[in-house]
């Protein structure tokens, strides 16, 4: 299997060879500014380049892979203070497949498309946590033992 770094990109009209290590790269992230909230202008051109970002990978890894693995990915924050980005995928298994195998890629692609994003973070969609049912004893019952124990 050839590596990542063997392939180019193509985002928003212009090519982009992947160098050989993390080191060569030449797109260095910018200071990302202080303000934490994102206006909806910042959500749509994110959304916007995520579009991008994700029709050169369709190109570059073909559809199969690229309907099973990319196009699940959801856009999720981005903090301008650290310049990290989430993005999130519908299970935890899928998450860390992208992980390990595409993480560089989009990495790469997302600082070249987004000279403020320092890192991107992939997880699983966050899920409401569930809450334990909880019983209260009926109207007039006595407490069990233990309860009454603690009283």
């Amino acid at each position: 299997m050839m590596g990542w770094a063997q392939y180019g990109m193509t985002i928003k009209g212009s090519t982009f060879q992947f160098p050989k290590s993390m080191d060569d790269a030449s797109a260095q992230p910018q200071g990302a500014s202080d303000a934490l909230a994102m206006s909806e202008e910042d959500r749509l051109n994110l959304a916007a380049d995520w579009s991008d970002i994700s029709a050169g990978l369709r190109k570059d890894l073909g559809a199969q892979v690229h309907s099973q693995w990319i196009k699940p990915i959801r856009l999720g924050s981005f903090c301008t203070q650290t310049g990290t980005l989430d993005l999130f995928l519908p299970t935890d298994f899928s998450a860390n497949w992208v992980q390990d195998r595409f993480a560089d890629r989009l990495a790469l692609a997302w600082k070249i498309a987004r000279p403020e994003v320092r890192s991107v973070r992939i997880a699983a969609i966050p899920r409401a946590r569930q809450l334990q049912e909880f019983r209260m004893p009926a109207r007039g019952s006595a407490p069990n033992a233990e309860e009454a124990a603690r009283v």
